[in-house]
């Protein structure tokens, strides 16, 4: 993680608890958080604010968010780790893909996909 990076994500932080954000805060959370890629820890953040109403964050919360992904990501994968930081998240992607198929087809009356297909198929031909 650059500074600038270290910067955009303690901006975002900001907005959630009003802290104020200096030079020595960025320079301390970007060596902290300097495994990590900006898109790791922007998705660790939403995670924590989604579910964390009265901490206040500190990098380790982030750290930790982001650790038990990739473990989660590495034990329901074998086969797709990769050594690039940040693998998973093109998994999330995927994973949220699906749900908003799924979603699409529910909306259109069906339960399975297949029902979706059939469909589709008698009306094209």
């Amino acid at each position: 993680m650059t500074f600038d990076e270290a910067k955009e994500l303690l901006a975002r932080v900001a907005v959630l608890d009003n802290r104020v954000v200096d030079g020595v805060t960025v320079k301390l959370w970007q060596e902290i958080l300097d495994p990590f890629t900006l898109d790791e820890c922007m998705w660790a953040l939403r995670e924590f604010a989604r579910t964390n109403s009265e901490d206040y964050l500190r990098p380790a919360h982030l750290v930790e968010i982001i650790r038990r992904k990739r473990s989660d990501y590495a034990a329901m994968n074998p086969g797709r780790e990769s050594a690039t930081p940040g693998s998973w998240l093109a998994f999330e992607d995927e994973i949220e893909q699906v749900r908003v198929t799924v979603n699409a087809i529910r909306a259109q009356g069906h339960r399975y996909a297949v029902e979706a297909m059939e469909q589709e198929e008698e009306h094209g031909q």
